[in-house]
């Protein structure tokens, strides 16, 4: 869901919803950005207040395309979106992903409407664009608090187990919001 609306003093404002983290956003995302760009939008409200997270590296797309420029450094590569961090007995799974390139400013301010079941891959959006500087403004309700993951493995039986495989952190090595974000 994604639309531009007019504030009464002339501003464009992009206001987009995700709800999943989930590889069928790609196409809509996009998009809706290249609409947002070719209106010249000035703000972009995020609403991830029923996002339950889902994949990291679509929410990387999701903070790319808000972020634009600001997630990328000076040599024109990609700065760190998020780094998975597995324990000690699995540091070899360790993994980066990166902003993308989009060739657009994208917004110095995105303001995000959240709640309790804003979780996971949500909260590193917003995680992942403080990391870069992006100022995120969070409005509603605190988020649920899952800075974690888990790759799901099944046996043999047909049970397949969920349980915490990494955490997650920002380009400032900033995480463990377990308590989730407050409304700022």
């Amino acid at each position: 869901n994604a639309q531009i609306l007019q504030t009464p003093n002339g501003r464009s404002i992009g206001y987009v919803t995700v709800k999943d983290m989930i590889s069928q956003v790609g196409t809509p995302l996009a998009n809706a950005f290249a609409t947002f760009r070719a209106n010249n939008v000035q703000e972009l409200v995020l609403d991830l207040r029923y996002n339950g997270g889902g994949l990291v590296s679509m929410a990387g797309t999701v903070a790319s395309h808000a972020a634009g420029s600001h997630g990328i450094d000076d040599n024109g590569m990609g700065r760190l979106f998020a780094r998975l961090f597995y324990n000690d007995k699995r540091s070899g799974n360790n993994q980066d992903f990166t902003f993308t390139q989009n060739n657009w400013a994208g917004f110095s301010t995105v303001y995000v409407l959240a709640g309790p079941r804003t979780c996971s891959a949500s909260e590193q959006v917003i995680n992942g664009l403080r990391g870069v500087g992006v100022n995120v403004v969070a409005i509603g309700d605190t988020t649920c608090g899952k800075p974690v993951g888990f790759l799901p493995q099944g046996d043999s039986c047909g049970t397949t187990y969920s349980v915490v495989n990494f955490e997650s952190v920002n380009a400032r090595n900033e995480g463990r919001y377990f308590d989730g974000f407050q409304a700022t």
